[in-house]
């Protein structure tokens, strides 16, 4: 009798166990999710954040590239104004020399004018 007491309450507790264990599968399971479910958060944060830091960073890229563009543009108008007086100012010197060589044959001439005169 106490034999099969011992086999019956046996019995009992493996069917118990088996009870049990799927409730701790089912309760593992369960902490498992969440903490994937977490980690799945996080790194949907991580990524919303990288992607706002990577919008200000072409932001400020483009805005790089804007000043860039209008500094360039400022000195290639400040080269073509330099060069324009380079020009003008050659231009003056270039007449000024052809006046002051005008001049000298002038006097060239007047001067063997009046040597010829004395002759």
């Amino acid at each position: 009798e106490k034999t099969s007491k011992i086999s019956a309450l046996t019995q009992e507790v493996q069917r118990l166990q088996l009870e049990v264990q799927p409730s701790k599968l089912k309760d593992g399971l369960g902490k498992l999710l969440t903490e994937k479910k977490e980690e799945n958060q996080i790194k949907q944060a991580q990524i919303k954040e990288l992607e706002h830091q990577l919008e200000k960073i072409k932001q400020q890229l483009e805005h790089k590239q804007l000043v860039s563009d209008q500094q360039l543009n400022q000195n290639e108008q400040a080269s073509k104004q330099q060069i324009e007086e380079l020009r003008k100012k050659l231009q003056r010197q270039e007449t000024m020399s052809q006046k002051q060589l005008e001049e000298l044959r002038v006097q060239l001439g007047s001067q063997q004018h009046d040597s010829a005169a004395q002759v």
